[in-house]
């Protein structure tokens, strides 16, 4: 854990020190599931991504293959 600078603390911008472990938090995050959709990207049928935009629920197909990928990758060693 970051600790905040004495001259942060006085000044009143311990809300900075905040704010950026937030923007960290939530880039980790991002990038985190950005690498799980492309991991996997490949491990979901053509078929059932091409049937899945034209019905108009593309994310909930990409999602489960997401979950799906990340258990097997993390839980079914």
């Amino acid at each position: 854990m970051l600790r905040i600078s004495g001259v942060a603390y006085a000044t009143g911008w311990r809300w900075l020190h905040g704010s950026m472990m937030v923007v960290m938090v939530r880039s980790f995050v991002a990038v985190f599931f950005a690498q799980a959709v492309l991991i996997a990207l490949p491990s979901i049928p053509k078929l059932e991504l091409v049937l899945a935009r034209e019905e108009k629920r593309f994310m909930p197909v990409l999602l489960k293959g997401v979950f799906k990928t990340l258990y097997l990758h993390f839980f079914a060693l």
